[in-house]
């Protein structure tokens, strides 16, 4: 009985803990913490590129940010400084290459992001099919009856069904993830498909709907992405049953095969945002150590 006491105040001391920071993280991303300032503006030039140098280290994760520090859901208010670039922001590169921490980066500076579940709505107040024209963050979304859902599954349905991809989503202002690699929760739940990456697959469908919309490619070294992909629940076999643009399913059995598909997919990124020049383009390589200062300085935030 003892041993139990012990552990409950311990998870009590530690949650005390955890909602101090979060109070002290909200008061310093809302400019209260008068000792630190938001990083100089870059210029909104949609063709600018910014992106990180490479390293031979594994490393942190976004150096500085990865650790998951949550503020709410990510979904509703919006309190942080004005986004330097327009929403929405899509991050565009492969799972397994810091998305989760690029998600924590927007959510601790107090604007709403989401990693591959969405808070699906079906009421009117989503605005998140109408065209983003660069607006920013701090406003306040108001949106009824929010429910967990894959965003791959309503971005999917969506498209299939000529509707603007983001509808009834959430309204985030940043979708860290919309990809979808389940096929063990696909087959369970009798959805559709296994596996979708609409950055893969559909990324003109998402200018389209969102000609101005903030693209962050998320790089890192390919044989790294590999070995992540071997060692994190057989992601790579969940890749593999994906029948994708340049990975046809069954494809992906030599280390050699994914990294092709991981270069090539990044090239076509920066190919695309050059051909189409209304989308601003950040790329980040997520193993280096200045990624998240270099996050910070694009979208005029705080590390």
């Amino acid at each position: 009985a003892l041993v139990i006491v012990i552990g409950v105040v311990g998870v009590i001391v530690a949650e005390l803990r955890l909602m101090q920071f979060r109070s002290q993280l909200r008061r310093k991303t809302m400019g209260v913490a008068r000792n630190n300032r938001l990083p100089d503006r870059v210029s909104r030039n949609h063709s600018s590129h910014i992106s990180g140098n490479s390293s031979d280290g594994v490393g942190w994760l976004l150096p500085g940010v990865s650790r998951k520090f949550y503020l709410g859901t990510g979904f509703g208010e919006s309190f942080g400084p004005p986004l330097a670039l327009p929403t929405p922001i899509l991050v565009v590169g492969m799972p397994k290459s810091g998305t989760t921490s690029i998600r924590d980066f927007f959510r601790c500076n107090g604007h709403n992001a989401s990693h591959w579940k969405c808070a699906a709505t079906e009421d009117n107040t989503d605005t998140s099919a109408a065209p983003s024209s660069g607006r920013r963050g701090g406003r306040t979304i108001r949106i009824e009856k929010p429910r967990s859902k894959f965003c791959a599954h309503v971005i999917k349905d969506n498209i299939d069904n000529g509707r603007p991809p983001l509808l009834h989503t959430g309204n985030y202002e940043v979708y860290a993830q919309m990809d979808l690699e389940l096929p063990d929760i696909a087959v369970k739940h009798g959805k559709p498909f296994a596996c979708y990456m609409p950055q893969v697959n559909d990324l003109q469908a998402l200018s389209d709907a969102y000609p101005h919309a903030t693209f962050i490619l998320n790089t890192r070294n390919a044989s790294h992405w590999v070995h992540s992909l071997r060692t994190f629940m057989d992601f790579d076999e969940k890749l593999k049953t994906c029948d994708m643009t340049g990975f046809p399913a069954g494809y992906g059995d030599t280390d050699e095969e994914f990294e092709t598909f991981f270069h090539q997919h990044s090239q076509h990124i920066r190919q695309f945002v050059k051909d189409h020049p209304t989308h601003t383009l950040v790329e980040i390589n997520i193993e280096d150590p200045n990624a998240g200062s270099q996050l910070a300085n694009a979208f005029g935030l705080y590390e």
